[in-house]
């Protein structure tokens, strides 16, 4: 079959001249121009020369960086085209004229020269618009390689191309620098990124405006434009034309209108990536031949009409290519009685990429990967996931750590006070027995009174940690966030030094933690007792109270304060992603419950001893008995109950283990391999990866599954009230 349209190699790149120079915006406003080489440099005022200690840091850096996109990247892209946005979203061209006074050149380009196209901004700054699935993310990374291409080898004065998801900036909480080193940390979590940020080493790429809060956006324009530096930033354009209203145009910025696809830029993709099979004769054809064919011979007709129109959204074209790639057939899309329009085709390529891509078609691309899932199963458990996203006021991060947002704070409050009764019994009884038959009561005995010991231990925890949980996630503007702390028990980097502020929070916060489970347990367990078996107990109310307190106050105190002390930045060499930052939160805290669990046992067990001391065996007239059975039974107590439950209530990976491998598969809202789940959805397409979270492939297919799930709940709802 002949060439439907004539094509060009999307890899190649404009010739670049032998001496380059850029000028870019510096933080003060200035325009600084950057010496001739023959490397292009994207850098402004406030980059420092990587010297000494920050070269190999930047060099590893950079290599994460270019690690992470390529294998987000598409080898033969879609050669989207833009053109110079309307005049009333650009700033003033005289504030964009370079040092000579020149007016800016003409911005329009295609994919494979976006970045010269930045390269020739006279500030640095660059806004690309377009319309749902236009193709603006997938701009943004083809933008992060090219330039590491550009500046390949050179680490001295590079400024790394960082993409940055605005859809999770809230502009009224944090400023657009606290928040970019914020991600930082959890994408790159490396002990000197901090430093190669703030020396400027960092260009952001700042994707999705139009993903921030309707009611942020011009809130979220003005902070952008405080930030004085070269960046570039993607949107919607009528999003970005209502900020611009209310505000003013992004500063210095050239601003550019990503186009509709033509009928030929389409077709040439679609055949370019289409496989080839053997004819009789031994000419070679593609499935897309017949559709091709009839788009070129037969463009006037209704179905060519539509299919044309569906096809101008390089992210249809996409869909397209995807689903049609092994054995289904395209030309049933020229099928007017099924697809009379473009909403038509436009759906019904949104609702088959899952069912296609999770079908075991032999041969296929991810055969073992959609073998594990029946298509049904999979699409039901992402449009769940979609929904809750839409639920996050329409988040696009899928992070593992969130899972639990999709459930009313009340019931999750609930489920993690049960989660840790049972465990904190579970740990306990066995203790308590072991302890018991050590003292020398007999096997019954020892199985009694453990019994009534470990359902008070697991009540009292239970009650305790679950009302804290529930003030964490009400007061707390952000839920757990993945630890990117350590602790130095192999060596290898130097302890953080955490300001006395920050430490003393910490040790605050962890003594009234501290107190309000001592005073629910010992007091509590008072009143249970005395309910249960003897009024006397109520003599030791206040007593049992107040002493608990000062223990467990004292023994959180010490251990998180200790804690603060110790932490140092996780030291890694690559970027985070969901995987590895899940597993790495694992391994942390399962090491701070390791050593901090039997410490705060320590410090329990001695409190005691010393309160004891202290009050000479009587407290108000109530005597104070204590041996070393007592230390050790505490002790052990302290170490394991309040360990465990200090663990899976207020760390990432406890409350993941909590919701994400129990509760929410338990109710059939998540499958029991939800990791393995959403690591197979990513390599099916469907999913992609955005440093250390998930987001679907658009945000259009997120939004079709959301509307399918809310329309399917609706309609399963009104079955069930019909009589």
């Amino acid at each position: 079959m002949p060439d439907p349209a004539p094509r060009h190699d999307p890899g190649a790149r404009a010739p670049q001249p032998e001496s380059t120079v850029i000028s870019v915006a510096s933080t003060t406003g200035d325009v600084v121009q950057v010496g001739q080489a023959r490397d292009i440099r994207i850098i402004h005022e406030h980059v420092h020369p990587a010297h000494g200690p920050l070269v190999e840091p930047l060099r590893a850096f950079t290599a994460a960086v270019r690690d992470r996109w390529d294998g987000e990247s598409e080898r033969i892209p879609i050669q989207v085209r833009w053109q110079e946005a309307p005049e009333e979203l650009t700033d003033h061209r005289a504030n964009m004229r370079d040092r000579d006074g020149a007016d800016p050149p003409d911005p329009a380009g295609t994919l494979d020269r976006i970045a010269e196209v930045f390269r020739r901004t006279p500030d640095g700054r660059l806004v690309v618009l377009g319309g749902p699935g236009a193709g603006k993310t997938f701009l943004a990374t083809r933008f992060v390689l090219d330039v590491l291409d550009l500046v390949k080898d050179r680490h001295d004065d590079l400024a790394v191309p960082i993409i940055f998801d605005l859809g999770s900036w809230d502009p009224t909480a944090r400023s657009l620098r606290e928040w970019m080193l914020d991600r930082l940390g959890l994408d790159f979590p490396r002990s000197d990124t901090d430093t190669l940020f703030r020396a400027g080493h960092v260009l952001p790429v700042l994707d999705g405006f139009d993903e921030i809060a309707e009611g942020l956006r011009d809130v979220a324009l003005k902070a952008i434009n405080e930030y004085r530096g070269p960046l570039l930033l993607t949107s919607r354009p009528a999003e970005y034309a209502a900020a611009v209203e209310t505000t003013k145009a992004l500063e210095k910025a050239t601003v550019v209108q990503l186009c509709e696809l033509t009928r030929d830029e389409a077709t040439d993709h679609l055949w370019r990536t289409a496989k080839k099979r053997m004819n009789h004769d031994g000419s070679t054809r593609t499935g897309w031949d017949p559709v091709l064919r009839a788009l070129r011979e037969h463009p006037d007709t209704p179905a060519c009409r539509a299919l044309t129109a569906a096809l101008s959204s390089p992210l249809m074209v996409w869909l397209a290519r995807t689903i049609y790639a092994y054995g289904n057939d395209p030309e049933e899309l020229l099928d007017t009685t099924r697809f009379g329009d473009r909403e038509a085709l436009e759906d019904h390529l949104l609702s088959s990429l899952v069912p296609t891509v999770f079908d075991p078609i032999p041969g296929g691309h991810s055969e073992k990967a959609s073998r594990r899932w029946d298509p049904a199963y999979a699409e039901r458990r992402l449009r769940h996931l979609a929904r809750h996203l839409q639920r996050l006021h329409d988040a696009q991060d899928l992070a593992w750590w969130q899972v639990s947002r999709s459930m009313h704070r009340a019931s999750r409050a609930l489920v993690i006070a049960l989660v840790i009764g049972l465990t904190v019994f579970l740990a306990v009884f066995p203790m308590h027995v072991a302890i018991g038959l050590w003292a020398g009561l007999d096997l019954g005995e020892a199985l009694r009174t453990s019994r009534t010991s470990g359902l008070l231990n697991a009540g009292a925890a239970g009650i305790a940690f679950g009302i804290a949980y529930a003030a964490v996630i009400t007061l707390g503007r952000a839920g757990t966030e993945p630890s990117r702390m350590r602790l130095p028990l192999h060596g290898g980097g130097s302890v953080q030094r955490s300001s006395g502020k920050r430490i003393a929070t910490r040790i605050a916060v962890a003594a009234l933690l501290g107190i309000g489970f001592g005073f629910v347990g010992g007091a509590g367990s008072r009143l249970v007792l005395a309910w249960l078996e003897n009024p006397l107990h109520l003599t030791a109310f206040w007593v049992d109270g107040v002493l608990y307190a000062i223990m467990y106050g004292t023994g959180s105190a010490v251990v998180f304060g200790t804690a603060a002390l110790l932490e140092a930045p996780i030291r890694t060499e690559s970027a985070a992603d969901p995987i590895s930052l899940l597993r790495s939160n694992r391994v942390t805290t399962l090491q701070m419950l390791l050593v901090f669990g039997p410490a705060f046992g320590v410090v329990v067990g001695l409190s005691g001893s010393a309160l004891v001391a202290l009050f000479g065996g009587n407290l108000w007239g109530v005597p104070l008995y204590w041996n070393a059975i007592a230390m050790i039974q505490y002790a052990a107590v302290g170490a394991v109950g309040g360990g465990l439950a200090a663990a899976l209530s207020f760390t990432a990976w406890g409350e993941w283990l909590v919701f994400g491998r129990l509760w929410l598969p338990l109710a059939g809202r998540l499958p029991w391999r939800t990791v393995t789940f959403l690591h197979d959805a990513h390599r099916l397409g469907v999913l992609r990866t955005h440093g250390s979270v998930y987001q679907f492939r658009h945000g259009r297919l997120r939004d079709h599954l959301a509307a399918t799930e809310h329309a399917m709940s609706r309609e399963g709802n009104g079955s069930r009230s019909a009589p």
